[in-house]
């Protein structure tokens, strides 16, 4: 046994401590600390699922602390012991080397009795002045009064810490048990495996300053933290990544990430989310405003090709997006709207339904489609609504677009807004042509690399317009410039 006794400010502490442990019978031996009532005190901290292996426990006594003041008014004890080296707990989790840290406090024991007592004096003594229909109420809120200094009690004069090594399927760590709430709260160790268990396709040796808490009557877990360094996660190169996790063993997994990917000069939040029964990674984003090539030159570095350029004139607004990755292809699925002024009263309004883009191996696939509309400013309904479809080819610069007219429309209404103020192409001509039912169009821009030799005719972008009439009438109108 190693000895120890000091004096500061008036109180004496002994200490005794015992290196190879002093095995006691049972846990009734710890009932001579001052204060201390015995087994029973010491088993009312531990849940009642756990009381019947305290009864089984032969404990080793570790290192013994007594405090005194030197008026002896002042007493407190605090023991360490050995309770196992295994605690019986549901398959596939491990407590070993449990320990228990045991703190005494009679004094404070005493001082909460007084306490309560003068309490219920009080409490008796203003009851028999109250009305008979008041008496009920006084008598549940001192029963609460009483219930949560009974509660404050316990926590200040006895008070039970649990720490061992915890082992539960993929978690590995030393941790420190609450009671009675059974939970086992730690810190994830670099080497501890988490990330193979959950997530195999994550960048090997991935750690972090991982917390976690361990249910032991549940079997579930709750782990928060910070990655140390970027992770590339559904093929997407995201940054400042915090974890989430939760699982109930293996039957269930939930792995969320969550942080920031840059498009072009813009930060966009991400979140990731991964599927155990299908082994994929579903990550999300947002972004309030960012322009359409920025977003196809991202596509084009994550999935392996671009969005169609017939697009790229497009500032996006209220951009979301989805990229899944499976074991078999990886799929990026966007929604947004974008808006510009035709002229200074006419404005159109771009729903992008769909922007996906589908990779197998080194094929890509990709479509988008969605509508427009085109009306006056201050308008409550559009002029006229198109359904939107580009070409599949990233490369090619043309989309074509169909809107069917619900009221007749003339050629000449129909063409104003889609043409130049000083466009007049149908000027001095009779309106041949009844009321339209369909009109298509087919626009083609300029394609970047011809943008500097703008005297060739590849340079101009064209728009083609066919109008057709409910006797199947048509109407063909090339604009180029």
């Amino acid at each position: 046994m190693l000895f120890l006794a000091s004096m500061r400010d008036g109180v004496l502490t002994a200490s005794a401590g015992f290196p190879d442990g002093l095995a006691l019978p049972a846990l009734e031996h710890l009932g001579h600390l001052p204060g201390c009532t015995g087994a029973e005190a010491l088993s009312e901290r531990f849940p009642a699922e756990w009381r019947n292996c305290l009864v089984s426990v032969r404990p080793t006594l570790r290192e013994v602390t007594v405090s005194c003041s030197s008026d002896g008014k002042q007493v407190s004890g605090e023991l360490e012991i050995d309770l196992a080296p295994r605690w019986p707990l549901p398959e596939g989790v491990t407590l070993g080397a449990v320990r228990a840290r045991i703190a005494v406090d009679p004094t404070a024991r005493k001082e909460a009795k007084k306490a309560e007592e003068t309490e219920e004096t009080a409490e008796a003594e203003k009851t028999e002045e109250t009305e008979e229909i008041g008496k009920a109420e006084e008598n549940e809120e001192a029963e609460e009064t009483e219930e949560a200094e009974e509660s404050e009690e316990k926590k200040d004069w006895l008070s039970v810490t649990l720490t061992g090594n915890l082992t539960a399927y993929s978690l590995s760590s030393a941790v420190t048990v609450v009671l009675p709430s059974m939970t086992a709260k730690g810190v994830l160790a670099h080497d501890s495996g988490f990330f193979e268990h959950m997530a195999s396709d994550l960048r090997k040796g991935t750690h972090g300053e991982l917390s976690f808490q361990y249910d032991l009557q549940k079997g579930t877990y709750d782990i928060t933290g910070k990655l140390s360094a970027a992770q590339k996660i559904a093929g997407v190169q995201v940054a400042n990544v915090t974890v989430k996790a939760v699982g109930d063993g293996d039957r269930k997994r939930e792995l969320t990430l969550e942080g920031r990917l840059t498009v072009g000069e813009t930060e966009i939040k991400a979140t990731a989310k991964r599927s155990q029964k299908a082994e994929s990674w579903t990550l999300t984003a947002e972004a309030e405003s960012i322009a359409f090539r920025d977003i196809s030159a991202w596509a084009e570095q994550t999935m392996g090709s671009g969005l169609p350029a017939s697009l790229t004139e497009l500032t996006l607004q209220k951009l979301s997006f989805t990229v899944v990755s499976t074991a078999e292809e990886r799929t990026f699925d966007a929604k947004a709207t974008a808006e510009f002024p035709l002229t200074a009263d006419l404005r159109t309004t771009v729903e992008l339904a769909e922007l996906k883009i589908t990779t197998k191996g080194k094929t890509s696939e990709v479509s988008a489609n969605g509508s427009f509309a085109i009306g006056h400013v201050d308008a409550e309904s559009p002029l006229m609504k198109f359904e939107l479809v580009a070409d599949k080819d990233p490369k090619s610069t043309s989309w074509t677009a169909t809107s069917t007219l619900e009221t007749g429309m003339t050629l000449s209404q129909a063409l104003a807004p889609l043409l130049p103020a000083n466009a007049q192409p149908t000027a001095g001509l009779p309106d041949l042509l009844p009321p339209l039912k369909k009109l298509s169009l087919r626009y083609t821009a300029p394609k970047a690399t011809d943008r500097t030799a703008p005297e060739t005719a590849e340079a101009a972008a064209s728009l083609v317009l066919t109008a057709e009439t409910p006797q199947e009438a048509r109407a063909v109108l090339v604009v180029t410039g």
